[in-house]
């Protein structure tokens, strides 16, 4: 963007205030933008200020969801400077830039969960999985041995449905009364999964990671990432763009090679590659994904947030919800505890699919634009200089 006679570029982040147990990356963010000469903000959260938010930020949803809050609080802070933003969406989808994808691929190299051991690893691990405790199911070591014992599913449809989803069959059954192999049932029945899963294998024909990125293109994509991401920013009347949600980008992304794309030493790398002499030396040597993580496991544990959650809980309008009749899609898809999770600040992503992208996909429109990714340089040619990038590191 300096390359393009651009002088005020503005960037925006969160910190913490106490040693929040998540990593803070804005002093990361910070050392970044001081390399390419960009006005910095930083707001830094507390338990007690991020408490004194939630009121404002579930006022500012049209539905429950569980991956917002990080956005809705970067964009109030961005819409204090700017009007328009640009985002990174879509790096991860097509690129292969999950870590989730990693553990995916090693599942592939050790196909035990595709064998007939299967019929004992899987149950095993399942088993073993609610034995452990939270911090243990959540290390990369046992989500690798999860996902290649075939607990996770079979096929690449069930590991990326037990990836993106919130509750799994039996959890489901639980909350609703009812038996697991009746919620199965309701899932897998659903038309809408039906269409995404059929002939994947004829629509990215070339590798197992292409079809996985497909189904994030048509699922998380759309349903969680762009909603989302649209009505927590426009909650601050703030325009958000992202100028890599293209048609023409994810043609591109789909002729690349899969081996350039992701290895089990990291993914996006052929995005490094291209962009590699202008970054700086920390972003291009980190091969690790980050994640825009908020402390509140932690700060749910103090007693104002305690108090609201128990009280959400166990209100009279809760009960009454609960007691409500669920119908065969909102069972599939664990409606019942949304309303009130989401009372108490805890809401959780609907677990649903819907269409293909690409009419979300339309490129922004090209114009002036200026924000958390920088500022002013015209859309359309950004795109061109991803395109030229990868072109010239010949990474496919």
């Amino acid at each position: 963007m300096r390359q393009h006679g651009l002088t005020d570029i503005q960037a925006f982040s969160i910190g913490y205030e106490e040693n929040a147990g998540v990593p803070d990356e804005s002093d990361a963010a910070e050392k970044t933008a001081e390399f390419y000469g960009c006005r910095f903000f930083r707001e830094r959260l507390t338990s007690a200020s991020l408490f004194a938010k939630l009121d404002d930020y579930l006022s500012s949803l049209d539905q429950p969801t569980g991956d917002a809050l990080n956005t809705w609080l970067v964009s109030q802070v961005a819409a204090k400077h700017v009007k328009v933003t640009l985002s990174g969406l879509g790096a991860d989808e097509w690129f292969g830039g999950y870590n989730y994808h990693r553990l995916l691929h090693l599942a592939r190299l050790l196909p035990v969960g595709r064998t007939p051991l299967r019929l004992l690893s899987a149950p095993l691990a399942g088993a073993l999985n609610g034995l452990l405790p939270a911090g243990a199911q959540g290390h990369k070591a046992w989500k690798a041995l999860y996902y290649a014992s075939g607990a996770a599913g079979r096929s690449l449809p069930e590991m990326h449905a037990h990836a993106r989803g919130i509750f799994s069959s039996k959890e489901t059954a639980r909350l609703l009364g009812s038996r697991t192999r009746v919620v199965e049932h309701l899932a897998l029945g659903n038309e809408i999964r039906d269409v995404l899963v059929a002939d994947l294998d004829q629509r990215a024909p070339d590798s197992w990671l292409h079809q996985l990125l497909l189904l994030e293109t048509e699922t998380y994509l759309p349903n969680t990432l762009l909603r989302d991401n649209d009505v927590t920013s426009m909650a601050h009347s703030l325009e958000l763009r992202v100028p890599l949600v293209d048609p023409e980008v994810f043609t591109l992304a789909g002729r690349i090679l899969p081996s350039s794309k992701l290895n089990l030493r990291g993914g996006k790398r052929n995005l490094r590659a291209a962009f590699r002499d202008i970054l700086p030396e920390w972003i291009a040597q980190d091969t690790r994904k980050k994640t825009f993580t908020l402390p509140l496991m932690k700060w749910m544990r103090d007693e104002a947030w305690k108090e609201r959650i128990s009280d959400t809980l166990h209100s009279h309008k809760c009960r009454e919800r609960a007691d409500e009749p669920q119908s065969g899609a909102e069972a599939s898809g664990g409606v019942l505890p949304h309303g009130c999770l989401g009372q108490a600040g805890l809401a959780t992503e609907p677990v649903r699919v819907a269409h293909v992208c690409a009419g979300v996909l339309g490129g922004p429109a090209d114009g002036e634009v200026s924000g958390i990714s920088g500022g002013g340089l015209p859309a359309a040619r950004q795109l061109r200089t991803v395109e030229g990038r990868l072109r010239e590191a010949k990474t496919w």
